[in-house]
């Protein structure tokens, strides 16, 4: 028998065990050596196996040729907001198959993860796997999902004086700016004050599942936030609390990257969309973020209130390079879902950090 005629072993889809790790881990570094996310073995526990809403079934299918693992999927299990409702709801995430295996076996994989609940948020989608997401019948919102950036440091663009000059006195106008609108904000809310901390307070996150931005968005209970940011070993985080008072009205959460030198606006939940309650907010992560060596302040988001506030702030943008698109099985909550003017979608909801 020759070497093309041998057939290929046959291959079982089945919930992977935390025992398939080392067979996992043995495929990425088979197929996926160049992606280092994959082969943190850490970052997997952590995100697949500490998960606050599973089971004991891990959150993650994988394809077994009973000799070793060929293909696999993750999924993360959340909670949403739609309207008056709390639905459940999922991010699929390293969807990744050998490509000799690659057609009806990675379609089987694919939709066992999609069956795991009503609705199924997609954020960056490969070209690989991208006429697979659209014939599954997911809706792009992506066209509306911006990334958002403000250089913090002055870099010299060239050896043109006037070009330097003009970099320099662009720099100094977007620090005046922040700082006037830093100062208006305080006289219009003059009761709020702001709090930075390294690490998470719980005890102010009380009421912070409660807090809405938008008629579609992840539910941020305590479980979720302490998970998702403060347990993460791929992140380095700042909170950045909103008070009234004693009160806690808002929440932004920073991660600081030192290799790139960018802080990065992970999420931000508030009880309120008043415009000035959010740039005063996010002026001070900017704040921060100058002050802790950010060469470069960004986020991506797609949520209407958030995005007056950035583009108040002077912020620059275009079309973010993750997406979001949405899969909605219940018909009584599509329209709702299928309306990018209804949702709160930020950085932090993806896997990217």
């Amino acid at each position: 028998m020759s070497a093309d005629t041998v057939p290929q072993p046959a291959i079982t889809m089945r919930r992977a065990t935390l025992s398939d790790a080392p067979q996992l881990a043995e495929f990425y570094r088979r197929h996926f050596a160049d992606r280092p996310r994959l082969n943190d073995t850490t970052l997997w526990e952590w995100e697949f196996a500490l998960q606050p809403y599973i089971s004991n079934e891990l959150p993650f299918f994988v394809l077994d040729s009973g000799h070793r693992i060929e293909g696999g999927i993750g999924f993360v299990r959340l909670n949403l907001h739609i309207g008056a409702q709390t639905v459940a709801a999922l991010h699929p995430v390293n969807f990744f198959v050998n490509p000799g295996f690659k057609g009806l076996h990675a379609l089987r994989l694919f939709r066992a993860a999609l069956s795991e609940a009503p609705v199924v948020l997609g954020s960056y989608v490969s070209e690989a796997a991208a006429p697979l997401v659209k014939r599954s019948g997911f809706v792009d919102l992506s066209a509306y999902y911006n990334a958002y950036y403000l250089p913090l440091r002055f870099s010299k663009p060239g050896t043109s004086a006037v070009r330097i000059l003009r970099a320099a006195i662009l720099n100094v106008s977007r620090r005046i700016w922040i700082s006037i609108l830093d100062a208006a904000t305080l006289l219009r809310k003059p009761n709020v004050s702001y709090h930075v901390a390294e690490t998470l307070n719980t005890n102010w996150l009380e009421h912070a599942s409660t807090w809405r931005m938008a008629n579609c968005a992840v539910v941020k209970d305590v479980n979720y936030i302490s998970w998702r940011y403060a347990s993460s070993p791929a992140l380095n985080c700042r909170y950045i609390w909103q008070m009234r008072g004693d009160k806690p009205i808002a929440l932004a959460i920073m991660h600081l990257d030192r290799v790139r030198g960018e802080a990065v606006l992970l999420d931000c939940m508030a009880d309120s969309t008043d415009l000035w309650t959010l740039v005063g907010l996010l002026a001070k992560t900017m704040c921060w973020a100058r002050r802790s060596g950010a060469g470069c302040w960004l986020t991506s988001a797609l949520s209407t209130p958030l995005e007056r506030a950035l583009r108040t702030l002077g912020c620059g943008w275009h079309q973010s390079p993750l997406g979001l698109s949405v899969l909605c099985m219940e018909v009584g909550i599509r329209d709702i879902v299928n309306d990018y003017r209804n949702w709160h979608f930020m950085v932090g909801d993806t896997d990217v950090y």
